[in-house]
C-alpha cells in the first residue's frame, strides 16, 4: 500500500498540488486551526513561550505559510515532515521568507518508521490524521507536549481512517492529560459534504 501511495504522489504536477492545496476546504481547515491555537494562546492556555512547531504530514507547507503569515503568534520555528519530497520541495519554496530566516525547514520522511523527534518543539501538529492506517507516529510524541490533531470524515481512497466526532478524534489517540479544545467544521457542496474535526490538548502519559 505504501508503494501504491508513493506511486500516486509522484504523478502529482506541480498544478495538481495548486489546486488541492489552495482548495476552500484545506484553506479554512487551516484558517480554523490557526484562528483557534491564536485564542488559546493570547489566553495563555497553555504557554506562553514562543513557539516551536513540529508539523507532521505538513504535505505542500500551507499551515505553515498561514501561520507565519498571519504574524499572531510569536513563533521561533516550524519544521514540517512529509513522505513526499515534491511536497517537501514546495513547501520550501512556498515558505522561502521563513526558510532563508532559518525559521522554517521542511524534511521529507516517513514518519511512522522514522526518527522525527527532537527537543527543540513545544507544539505537534498532524491535519492529516485520516490518511494514517499506523498510529506509530502518534506513539513517538512524548507525554505531556501540546498536540493538535485533525481530521474527516470524507471518503477518499487515500483515507484509511474515517473519523465520526471530535471526541472520536480525541479517544482514538488518547489517553490525554488535558483538553482545550474540541470542535468540528462542516463543509456544504453542491455535490459533497463532509466535516472536519480537530482536537487540541496536552498528551498523557503513556
Amino acid at each position: 500500500m505504501l508503494s501504491f501511495l508513493r506511486s500516486r504522489l509522484k504523478k502529482k504536477t506541480t498544478a495538481d498540488f495548486a489546486v488541492d492545496t489552495f482548495s476552500d476546504g484545506q484553506m479554512r481547515s487551516k484558517i480554523w486551526l490557526c484562528e483557534t491555537l491564536e485564542e488559546l494562546y493570547k489566553k495563555q492556555k497553555f504557554s506562553n513561550s514562543p513557539l516551536k512547531i513540529t508539523i507532521l504530514a505538513g504535505w505542500a507547507g500551507l499551515l505553515s505559510h498561514l501561520l507565519f503569515v498571519r504574524n499572531q503568534l510569536p513563533i521561533k520555528s516550524i519544521v514540517s515532515y512529509d513522505l513526499d519530497a515534491q511536497a517537501t520541495r514546495l513547501a520550501h519554496i512556498l515558505n522561502s521568507t521563513w526558510y532563508i530566516e532559518g525559521r522554517f525547514s521542511a524534511r521529507t520522511l516517513d514518519i511512522n518508521t522514522e526518527n522525527f523527534f527532537h527537543e527543540d518543539t513545544n507544539l505537534w501538529i498532524n491535519t492529516s490524521c485520516e490518511h494514517f492506517e499506523s498510529h506509530e507516529w502518534w506513539n513517538k510524541i512524548p507525554s505531556n507536549e501540546i498536540v493538535i490533531l485533525q481530521g474527516c470524515n470524507m471518503e477518499h481512497s487515500e483515507h484509511f481512517h474515517l473519523f465520526s466526532s471530535p471526541q472520536q478524534l480525541r479517544q482514538t489517540f488518547g489517553p490525554w492529560g488535558e483538553i482545550f479544545f474540541e470542535d468540528q467544521l462542516d463543509f456544504r457542496y453542491e455535490s459533497f459534504s463532509f466535516s472536519r474535526y480537530m482536537v487540541i490538548g496536552r498528551k498523557g502519559l503513556i
